[in-house]
């Protein structure tokens, strides 16, 4: 979705909002692309500021945060994986494949299914 510059500068830092679907390789290296490039502004732009301690500073309140998020994110899994996979909404056999072996080999146990063979197999 195409947004403009103003509106970019408003969201960008907000990460909560990207989809996990979108959260890929690609998308890291977007984020580290980011990051480098706003460390290389403010040494050009404000050279007598102390990027290095800056970063620092904002890595250690991105690892509290981290930690406090962790916990909840842990229950949300759990949540998720109590409730299941609604096979109704799987649109079809690379979706389920891309849970990975052992939860797909999980969620056919939970229901009774045969479990074993390849992920391919399993998802099928």
């Amino acid at each position: 979705k195409a947004v403009t510059y103003e509106a970019y500068l408003a969201i960008f830092s907000d990460f909560s909002g990207v989809p996990k679907d979108v959260r890929t390789k690609k998308y890291c290296e977007y984020v580290q692309d980011l990051k480098d490039y706003l460390s290389s502004f403010i040494r050009r732009t404000q050279p007598l500021q102390d990027v290095d301690k800056l970063l620092r500073e904002c890595q250690e309140e991105f690892e509290e945060k981290w930690e406090e998020e962790a916990g909840n994110e842990e229950d949300e899994m759990d949540r998720d994986f109590e409730r299941g996979i609604d096979l109704d909404e799987v649109g079809g056999w690379e979706e389920l494949a891309a849970l990975g072996l052992e939860p797909l080999k999980a969620e056919l146990t939970k229901l009774g299914l045969k479990c074993g063979g390849s992920l391919e197999q399993r998802a099928k």
